[in-house]
């Protein structure tokens, strides 16, 4: 699920369009930023937080839902967080197939805009979302 989350979101149109770019993809990623290069950013991280098998009374019903965190970062303002957490919003609310797994609807259970931090030569803003997604593989 993770996997085809996360290539659901690098796919998406309006995240194309306000990504940072790394290694030839939007930069979106597993647990780390990839690069603090300018072109980089806006960037996000996806974690899963928390997730869970779904039964019914006979057992194990095929599906989970889970909790996904997406953190996005930008230099220079907040807007490009912002813009970016709205995007992945918008590629994750709507129901959708990638390859083997069928998502539902994701729906956001928290978002936070943090204040600005130094780190190194850059100052970096920062928004989380985390959205709680159903998929049945």
């Amino acid at each position: 699920m993770e996997d085809a989350a996360l290539a659901r979101i690098r796919a998406h149109a309006g995240v194309v369009q306000v990504a940072g770019v790394f290694n030839g993809e939007p930069a979106i990623d597993y647990d780390e930023r990839k690069s603090d290069d300018p072109s980089a950013f806006p960037a996000a991280i996806q974690t899963m937080v928390a997730g869970t098998k779904n039964y019914s009374q006979g057992g194990p019903i095929g599906s989970r839902t889970s909790r996904m965190r997406w953190e996005c970062f930008s230099i220079g303002s907040s807007d490009g967080a912002k813009a970016l957490g709205d995007q992945i919003i918008a590629a994750m609310e709507p129901p959708a197939t990638i390859g083997p797994v069928r998502f539902g609807h994701g729906f956001l259970s928290f978002e936070r805009t943090y204040p600005p931090e130094t780190v190194g030569e850059l100052r970096i803003f920062r928004r989380i979302i985390d959205m709680d997604i159903t998929a049945t593989y």
